[in-house]
């Protein structure tokens, strides 16, 4: 935002006075704007994360002023981020040859990458390693890394309006 005035000129002075009020008093609702949206970004991002889990959650978003807040609600929800890592010794060749759908995999173990879900959905498999319990999801990592990614193009949005 630029103001230009005429130093000399008293009227050009408090008219430059007025624009920044003017600008102070929308902060808090541009703020309040900023944080809805990244909010609602985030929210999506958590709910497609755990709609892949197959649990039942609830997840919703509040925006008060200058601050927000992302909830999810359910009796597995702090399993669907971090999963629970149970895993048996039992291996399975080709799983993605029987078209099982990819999957991110992690666990107590500290195995990451790519995996494959049973087609019951009751275990899954990664590296040849059947994993039981709950698998995580990260729903709220993603959401706060694509938050942090599009907070500065937001807020651009939002002030040039």
């Amino acid at each position: 935002m630029r103001i230009r005035m005429n130093i000399l000129n008293p009227d050009s002075i408090d008219k430059a006075i007025a624009r920044v009020n003017s600008y102070k008093n929308r902060l808090p609702e541009r703020v309040e704007e900023i944080l809805k949206e990244l909010t609602i970004m985030g929210e999506e991002i958590v709910d497609y994360s755990y709609f892949a889990s197959h649990e039942e959650y609830e997840v919703s978003c509040i925006v008060n002023g200058n601050s927000s807040m992302i909830i999810a609600e359910g009796s597995n929800v702090m399993f669907l981020e971090f999963g629970t890592g149970i895993y048996t010794e039992d291996t399975t060749e080709g799983m993605e040859a029987k078209g099982l759908p990819p999957i991110f995999a992690g666990s107590y173990s500290q195995s990451e990458g790519l995996g494959m879900f049973s087609p019951d959905h009751q275990f899954w498999f990664h590296e040849g390693v059947k994993y039981q319990g709950t698998l995580p999801m990260r729903g709220f990592y993603f959401a706060s890394k694509e938050i942090k990614e599009q907070a500065v193009e937001v807020a651009t949005k939002v002030f040039k309006k």
